[in-house]
């Protein structure tokens, strides 16, 4: 189904943040910001409940409890001010250093694997690819290691080995370790805080509290700020060969929906187009390395282009998992999965993007367009499907030729698709409705919507691609002929009249 030149689709509201540059990373570090908050305000409460059962054990400590010896004298303790801070300063060290044990233990557990050491995954099996003389594997099959440098493991076999110890040991001495926290407990609470009423109990909650606060907040941020590290070096190692520097070049360079417009099946580019050098170094990019929307849908029109559709579809796929909200990204999964042959597929997923766009005017018009180049009868069922949500949504869209247009070819579709029965004349006459509607609405007959419905009416009169052809059915149609009158060919001047003089 030919088409003239179309308006770019905006982008919904929320597309703008999964920008080429935007990933995982960002929302990661959003959630890590809301932990760190919510682990302050933690502390802060421990803090107060230090400071409000001091300050209570200050007002109600009996006379007899209020001289401690300390230094082999008696000093005031618990009920005056040097009690009360002795008590405050002695329960925040207390958590102060849980805290610190709880953390070092969450840096240990925490600290992440080097991605070389991880096993490799085999991914979806693809075959060589060849381009000319040269032939490229495809990223699926690519094992061999790209960097030249290896990453040093020291601290990842330390803190292997300091993790196995302390469980080990945490295992098979829990009965010491409970013992020697009771005699702990018992110390403090009489040594620090003179058998004050309850002090044994604080002990206990503060020192757990600590370790437990410590332990998760120090895990979190060692597997988030020390991973974004280690990634952030891994990315830079990795942009040091060609591919990577070309992949790097395309998503900074070039605007990722014009990349998905390219792939897209459109009459200006019915193909993803004649691959480059540039995509040829982009291909050998291995899948595994790919983080951001802007570097899937790189690498997948890429793919793409030197032929390797099922790379393609595995890259827009992952694409449309980090960002759901482009539209474009379904539509070029969409044809990707068109010319592979799975119009089911093709099919799902326009459908989908109709439903979760309906109130979006432009991608409902581009999956009706998209859908008419999906092969019978799941093409012109799924463009019916869109031309009815821009019907009820958008009215006013009705009054654009182009829109139209496609209406008429859907319908074009179905009634060559259907045997005689009331629905094959339903189809017709929607379609004969839909030209009179694009003729009503562009009545110069040179204008690119007009040509278009003469070229798919009669492709072999236009001299047009003959599989653009979608009104073809209706040629030999009175109705028809009579509305998309063909263009004269070569009019001939007609020779004047001879004039004779009168007598």
């Amino acid at each position: 189904m030919p088409i003239p030149p179309r308006k770019a689709v905006p982008s919904p509201t929320g597309s703008a943040a999964a920008s080429a540059g935007t990933s995982h990373e960002d929302i990661m570090k959003a959630n890590l910001h809301q932990v760190e908050v919510l682990s302050f305000r933690f502390l802060l409460f421990c803090a107060a409940v230090i400071i409000l059962y001091s300050f209570s054990v200050a007002l109600v400590a009996p006379p007899a409890a209020q001289q401690v010896q300390f230094d082999g004298e008696f000093a005031p303790a618990f009920g005056t001010a040097r009690g009360f801070l002795l008590g405050v300063g002695s329960y925040l060290a207390v958590l102060t250093a849980a805290v610190a044990v709880g953390g070092l233990l969450g840096f240990l557990f925490g600290i992440p694997r080097l991605l070389q050491r991880m096993p490799q995954v085999e991914p979806v099996a693809a075959s060589p690819l060849s381009i000319g003389n040269e032939k490229l594997a495809g990223p699926a099959s690519e094992t061999g290691q790209l960097s030249r440098f290896a990453g040093n493991t020291n601290l990842e076999d330390i803190s292997d080995w300091l993790t196995k110890i302390i469980v080990g040991l945490g295992l098979t001495q829990a009965h010491n370790i409970y013992k020697a926290f009771v005699d702990a407990q018992s110390q403090f609470a009489t040594s620090a805080m003179g058998d004050t009423a309850g002090a044994s109990a604080m002990f206990a909650a503060i020192v757990l509290s600590g370790l437990v606060a410590g332990f998760l907040f120090f895990y979190l941020e060692t597997r988030t700020r020390l991973t974004i590290l280690l990634a952030s070096a891994d990315h830079f190692e990795r942009n040091l060969s060609p591919a990577h520097k070309a992949l790097a070049y395309t998503v900074h360079t070039v605007e990722k929906d014009a990349l998905l417009d390219k792939v897209r099946i459109t009459r200006e580019s019915p193909d993803a187009g004649t691959p480059t050098d540039m995509d040829r170094q982009i291909a050998r990019v291995p899948f595994s390395e790919l983080r951001t929307v802007g570097e899937f849908t790189a690498w997948g029109a890429a793919q793409e282009r030197i032929g390797n559709a099922a790379e393609a579809e595995r890259a827009f796929q992952a694409a449309l998992a980090l960002d759901g909200e482009n539209p474009k990204i379904y539509l070029a999964l969409a044809s990707v999965r068109q010319r592979r042959g799975e119009s089911e597929q093709a099919a799902k997923v326009l459908t989908d993007a109709t439903e979760k766009f309906s109130d979006n005017a432009a991608v409902l018009k581009d999956t009706l367009l998209t859908a008419l180049y999906v092969p019978p009868p799941t093409g012109y069922t799924t463009a019916l499907a869109a031309a009815d949500q821009l019907r009820r949504n958008f009215p006013e869209s009705m009054d654009d030729p182009q829109v139209r247009l496609w209406i008429a070819a859907a319908n074009g579709q179905k009634f060559a698709n259907l045997k005689d029965g009331p629905e094959r004349q339903t189809a017709r006459t929607a379609a004969l409705e839909a030209v009179r509607r694009v003729i009503a609405l562009s009545p110069d007959p040179e204008s690119r919507v007009r040509i278009t419905l003469r070229k798919i009416f009669n492709p072999a009169a236009e001299g047009s691609n003959p599989t653009e052809n979608d009104l073809e059915v209706f040629k030999d149609d009175e109705a028809f002929q009579e509305l998309i009158k063909p263009k004269p060919e070569n009019p001939q001047p007609q020779d004047p009249q001879p004039q004779h003089p009168q007598p």
